[in-house]
């Protein structure tokens, strides 16, 4: 297997063509979970109104075919990489402007914020700040 990578360090935008499985067009039986900076990850997270916190406690509980839509506002991970690791869409609302992922966890010079390792996931529309995002070549 190749394991190509790519690391961006600074402020990055991720941007790409926003496949939309917020409800219809999304997978058969798939989940959408939402994530609200005003939320509580106590929450089930299916609904604005029962929001998730953090990005991660949603990640956590989507399967492959599950979408995560995250709202605007800066989103802190408190993790060295948050790590999407199965086929699922995390989205944001309203493009990366006003939806942004910021590392939170420092050791030394390593800040990770995001990591992509899955052929079939999809990250579209965030600002990536204080740290940095990897994208693992795992097709074919």
């Amino acid at each position: 297997m190749n394991n190509r990578f790519a690391t961006l360090i600074g402020s990055v935008r991720i941007v790409a063509g926003l496949l939309c499985a917020c409800g219809a067009g999304g997978a058969l039986g798939a989940t959408t979970y939402h994530v609200a900076t005003e939320g509580l990850d106590a929450n089930d997270g299916l609904t604005w109104a029962t929001a998730k916190k953090t990005v991660a406690a949603a990640v956590a509980l989507a399967v492959d075919g599950d979408t995560v839509v995250v709202g605007d506002g800066t989103h802190v991970i408190a993790t060295n990489w948050l790590t999407i690791d199965k086929g699922i869409s995390l989205i944001s609302t309203n493009g990366p402007s006003p939806a942004v992922l910021k590392a939170g966890y420092s050791v030394s010079d390593q800040r990770g914020v995001l990591e992509v390792n899955h052929a079939d996931a999809l990250v579209a529309g965030f600002t990536i700040r204080d740290g940095n995002y990897k994208y693992m070549d795992v097709g074919a």
